[in-house]
């Protein structure tokens, strides 16, 4: 069996960011860009005022007090957007609004509580020192900066500043196609007519669950459906997937009579770099690749299916977008004692919740793969290390978030 680290060192070495496309900013949300966005202007672009109030020439002002108050000539008035081409003289004060330009001349703005206007004049009580409220021109961002860096996923923040930027379209790799297949004769879909499974049936779950999350890291979906436990049926739904990046198929890797996908991958072309990973849940997990496709063949017990999509094709989906930061892993001590197989890195799904200054990670009440209601209300996934059979309670321990 391959270890967890070994075997996401393993599908990250084999998959890379898909051609570029350019696209509208407004469409690139979640997706990352393709090289580093390089500023070529200042942000600022101009000195400008932090306050509404006067520009003045601080040196005007050297002797002002509240007893000894002096009087300069409003000369100008200056509002954010105005060119502010009128030079502050010796003796005058420009009237100013917060992000209004600097006037040249002007090398400090008074916030206008500490003045009293009088017509043209303005009484000043108080010295003023050079930069004073001035935001000074690239404080912000300096022209050839990084302003996003590639592999960065873009949020509303990273897109507001490519857009003050100037930026209309970005170079982006291209969303990645991901075809979804759940194998199994005791799997149904539901719809076209059916609103319940039969008793022995199982309804297909999977499909559902992962196709959102696929969907929700931003990849387009092919559902291929329910494929019977028979080579032939399995064998057209993997053709049937020719033109997706990824494919991804639920059920029939392990080692049972039914179990065909690995020999249909094989009998595909397909080279097996994962079969089983010293992990629980999810221990038989198939990754292999084409020179065309990456496949992977998650468990079909719907907890291992969602646990083994997190910890290995999430990281796969993003690298294929030219995602490079995935999230952090969050450390949270254990409420209680857990037992756990010693051999294996445990992942168990936790609540999570904020005791004093710690954050307390509380294990669901079943952690059976086969339970659905285990997911219901989980934050994350607790990383317990293989290599020991106990987890002490107040032991803190890395949490991967599940959303």
């Amino acid at each position: 069996m391959t270890p967890y680290p070994q075997a996401l060192e393993t599908i990250l070495a084999k998959v890379g960011p898909l051609p570029v496309e350019r696209v509208p900013l407004e469409l690139a949300h979640g997706r990352a860009l393709a090289a580093d966005a390089i500023s070529n202007v200042a942000l600022p672009a101009r000195d400008n005022s932090g306050m509404d109030g006067y520009a003045v020439r601080a040196a005007d002002l050297e002797r002002a007090s509240p007893d000894s108050p002096v009087a300069l000539r409003v000369a100008s008035r200056v509002t954010a957007g105005d060119a502010a081409e009128v030079a502050v003289e010796p003796g005058q004060a420009a009237r100013i609004m917060t992000g209004g330009a600097l006037p040249p001349g002007a090398d400090a703005v008074v916030m206008q509580e500490d003045v009293e206007r009088n017509g043209d004049e303005a009484a000043f009580r108080a010295a003023a020192k050079p930069g004073q409220y001035v935001r000074r021109a690239g404080d912000d961002l300096r022209a050839g900066a990084v302003a996003v860096r590639a592999g960065v996923p873009l949020g509303a923040s990273e897109l507001a500043l490519l857009a003050s930027l100037g930026h209309t379209h970005l170079a982006v790799p291209r969303r990645p196609r991901v075809a979804l297949i759940s194998t199994g004769d005791e799997i149904v879909e539901l719809g076209r007519g059916r609103e319940t499974a039969p008793t022995n049936k199982l309804v297909d779950s999977n499909a559902v669950a992962l196709g959102i999350r696929l969907r929700k890291l931003g990849a387009e979906v092919v559902q291929l459906g329910v494929a019977p436990d028979d080579p032939a049926a399995i064998r057209a739904r993997f053709e049937a997937a020719r033109g997706c990046e990824l494919v991804i198929s639920s059920a029939g890797v392990s080692v049972g009579e039914k179990d065909y996908v690995k020999s249909v991958l094989t009998s595909l072309g397909a080279v097996m770099h994962l079969e089983r990973v010293a992990i629980r849940p999810g221990k038989p997990l198939v990754f292999a690749t084409t020179p065309e496709q990456f496949f992977f063949g998650l468990p079909g017990n719907p907890v291992s299916s969602r646990v083994t999509f997190e910890l290995f094709v999430r990281p796969a989906v993003e690298a294929l977008m030219g995602i490079r930061e995935r999230p952090r892993a969050i450390p949270a001590a254990l409420a209680r004692d857990f037992e756990k197989p010693e051999p294996l890195t445990f992942f168990a799904r936790v609540r999570l919740a904020r005791e004093g200054e710690r954050l307390v990670a509380t294990p669901m009440q079943t952690q059976n793969s086969n339970y659905l209601s285990s997911l219901v209300g989980a934050d994350g996934i607790a990383v317990l290390p293989a290599g020991r059979g106990l987890i002490r309670a107040g032991e803190v321990v890395e949490v991967l978030p599940l959303e």
